[in-house]
């Protein structure tokens, strides 16, 4: 991340987990053409089995990343990465199964906060600011305040 690139710039942890996630990374040409008469970065999904959110990294490709939360302690997010749970979860984004599912990874990952002691340089020849600044892509902000 941008605070462990700049050198002189320490940050802290002090902040709490926000949140755990499974992030599955998954290939389907089927999903690709559902979704080509809407094309978007990102598919906010809210049914009775999921909570979830899909990037489309290449609709050409069908290649997709989903993001779900796992809930400590009455799940555990290693178990939430298993091969079962994640079929589970991408088969929940659709009425209809998607014929050409190729999952290619799932990975547990937790949010948290981070700040950096200093926002510049003793020189100020280098500053964090922005898109700079953000521990990930700010793609769920739709970059509305990365202009800084």
């Amino acid at each position: 991340d941008a605070a462990d690139r700049v050198p002189g710039v320490a940050h802290h942890l002090d902040a709490p987990a926000l949140q755990h996630f499974v992030s599955v990374a998954f290939r389907s040409r089927d999903l690709a053409a559902r979704l080509r008469a809407r094309p978007a970065m990102l598919y906010f999904v809210f049914n009775q089995e999921t909570t979830s959110v899909v990037v489309a990294h290449n609709l050409d490709e069908g290649l997709f990343n989903l993001q779900f939360p796992v809930f400590p302690p009455a799940e555990r997010p290693g178990d939430a990465a298993a091969p079962r749970n994640v079929r589970r979860e991408v088969r929940a984004l659709t009425a209809t199964p998607l014929a050409d599912l190729k999952i290619e990874s799932a990975r547990p990952w937790l949010m948290r906060a981070r700040l950096a002691d200093r926002f510049a340089l003793d020189s100020h020849k280098a500053f964090l600011v922005g898109d700079a600044a953000h521990e990930m892509p700010p793609s769920g902000g739709f970059g509305m305040d990365t202009a800084v």
